[in-house]
């Protein structure tokens, strides 16, 4: 008899398409969610949302957006990148 083929890796990686894909059409489909302003990668489950918004809201809104994913089992955020102010406005000791 034929061993079945383990589709370990495989399915992994549909389902890490599946969820990045379903992350861009929400933001796209959210309001006050710039999906330009985001990089977004999904590793089983565990999501990392990088992000270049210039609001606090804009920032809590897409994390809500991702949190209400079904298969999303972690949100990260590496790095602090958010600024409130335009960048011509920021003093030099601030960047």
């Amino acid at each position: 008899m034929n061993k079945p083929l383990d589709k370990g890796a495989v399915k992994n990686f549909l389902d890490n398409t599946v969820t990045e894909t379903k992350i861009k059409s929400m933001f796209l489909d959210a309001t006050r969610v710039n999906v330009t302003d985001f990089l977004y990668h999904s590793i089983n489950g565990h999501d990392f949302l990088f992000d270049w918004v210039l609001s606090g809201k804009e920032k809590r809104k897409a994390t809500a957006v991702v949190r209400e994913i079904e298969n999303v089992k972690n949100l990260a955020r590496p790095g602090p990148r958010i600024s409130a102010q335009p960048a011509a406005r920021r003093s030099m000791r601030s960047r």
